[in-house]
């Protein structure tokens, strides 16, 4: 006779407690920014990991002509008067790249930076913004630069006026996307004094330049961090970054990232400090909410066991969570590609599974909508969706377990967990799914491939109370198989 498999919340948990031990923390490993000019402000939020090789090669300096090769490339291109040339452009230009040569392999380390200046690059034509990133594209993609500096300058009895643009090559970092482009990374830089005849004043407009540019470097490497779960170097980064923020908008992205860096290192009250800053900013304060709601759910899950959880700060989170994806358009919006309404949809859908497993209220079918919600939303496309995806198919696989009936409920769970394998980018959390797997083979007596299931999970997380775990599992289980035989 076919033992049911309807469990109730007590059941589950023992489950897959005695497998191995949940993490309950909602993913947030890459940002889709729907404010355009904002997008453009973190260009460097899709790019490739390939930004930071990690090679430990060492620094460089400016090199001949030929694509650049370095792991960041920057081309300084002479700043233009009215879209024409001028010595005192390129001479300004010149001396940049030569502070920039100097000063940006301190940065990391870790990377070989080039710098070429306006005497191996091209000038930058065009007389408005559009006109000028297209040649600054061209430029780049011929070149190989990673990052293109340029802009406009005016020079004259009144003082000079020096508006600094930027452009990321997307041609190279394909991954960035929509994301890349010229954008000015904050206003003009003005001093009352003619830079031409006051040797001060042009030493000081290449100071705020030099600054500028740091600023914007300093983004662009701790994003490519922040994409490789480098979290520590990625901060570094990113709190060198905001102490030279040129705009509050600029700070308040910054603070959302770093929020959200202290989120996952579990630092909820540095990340809550963070996230109520970056809210204050109209360009960040629906992300802002959003961290504002992991940071509660953080506080309150109490590893959702009836007796441990807040029940006050679940609804809470959770309706942070619906605020935000109220205001986008509901579930239909996650359904249809919102990068923003799919993470609340996930937000909302851990919550009721939290809630559904310790026993509160008939909140698995919602929970099943809402993770459906962010699956629809994730493609190729939006790769800042795929971690997500991977944690919305996990809980997908919670919800069979719990809904389901045996053997179906190990099948259809199982499958959840493999697409979960397939997608996330964490190591960690690749290692659990393969934990999941095992579990469900060994209720469906699939034991050979629930030992390769467990012995996968441990190899990938090493030395950790994890990998202890699933070892245990996987000899257990060839010590019951060697019996049945």
């Amino acid at each position: 006779m076919r033992r049911s498999n309807l469990v109730n919340a007590r059941e589950l948990r023992i489950r897959l407690k005695r497998t191995l031990k949940r993490t309950h923390k909602p993913l947030r490993s890459a940002w889709a920014l729907r404010d355009r000019s904002l997008a453009r402000l973190v260009a460097g939020i899709g790019l490739a990991g390939s930004l930071v090789t990690l090679a430990g090669l060492t620094a460089g300096g400016p090199s001949g002509p030929g694509r650049m090769s370095g792991d960041l490339n920057v081309a300084v291109a002479s700043f233009t008067t009215h879209g024409q040339t001028t010595e005192v452009g390129s001479a300004l230009a010149r001396d940049a790249a030569q502070v920039l040569s100097a000063k940006l392999p301190h940065l990391d380390p870790l990377l070989r930076v080039e710098v070429r200046g306006p005497e191996t690059v091209d000038a930058v034509d065009g007389t408005n913004s559009e006109s000028q990133a297209q040649s600054a594209k061209k430029l780049a993609q011929a070149v190989g630069a990673d990052i293109v500096v340029y802009g406009n300058l005016t020079t004259g009895p009144r003082g000079t006026r020096l508006q600094p643009a930027f452009f990321l090559n997307t041609k190279k970092l394909p991954s960035a996307g929509a994301l890349g482009g010229g954008y000015a990374y904050g206003g003009p830089i003005t001093l009352p004094y003619d830079l031409t005849v006051s040797p001060p004043a042009r030493a000081r407009i290449r100071a705020m330049l030099i600054r500028r540019t740091e600023a914007y470097i300093q983004v662009f490497i701790g994003v490519g961090y922040y994409l490789l779960h480098a979290l520590h170097r990625a901060e570094q980064h990113l709190r060198h970054a905001l102490a030279g923020a040129s705009t509050p908008t600029v700070a308040a992205l910054l603070r959302l990232l770093l929020g959200n860096i202290a989120d996952q290192q579990g630092k909820v009250d540095l990340a809550a400090r963070d996230y109520s800053l970056a809210s204050h900013d109209d360009a960040t304060h629906l992300r802002a909410q959003l961290g504002l709601g992991d940071v509660r759910y953080q506080v309150a899950h109490g590893h959702c066991r009836a007796g441990e959880l807040s029940l006050s700060g679940l609804f809470s989170a959770r309706q942070r969570f619906s605020t935000v994806l109220d205001a986008l358009g509901g579930l239909a919006a996650a359904r249809v590609g919102s990068p923003l309404a799919a993470k609340a949809a996930f937000g909302e859908g851990q919550v009721d599974l939290c809630l559904g497993a310790a026993g509160y209220g008939r909140r698995w079918p919602a929970a099943r909508r809402e993770l459906a919600a962010t699956i629809a939303a994730y493609s190729p496309d939006l790769p800042e969706l795929r971690d997500d995806a991977a944690e919305a198919h996990a809980g997908l696989g919670l919800y069979d377990l719990a809904v389901d009936r045996a053997p179906r409920a190990y099948e259809t769970a199982r499958r959840e967990y493999s697409v979960a394998i397939e997608l996330t980018t964490l190591k960690r959390r690749r290692a659990y799914f393969y934990g999941a797997v095992g579990f469900a083979d060994a209720h469906l007596g699939k034991y050979s491939s629930a030992i390769m299931m467990f012995e996968r999970g441990a190899r990938l997380a090493g030395a950790t109370a994890l990998g202890r775990t699933l070892a245990r599992k996987a000899e257990h289980l060839r010590a019951k198989a060697r019996i049945d035989r």
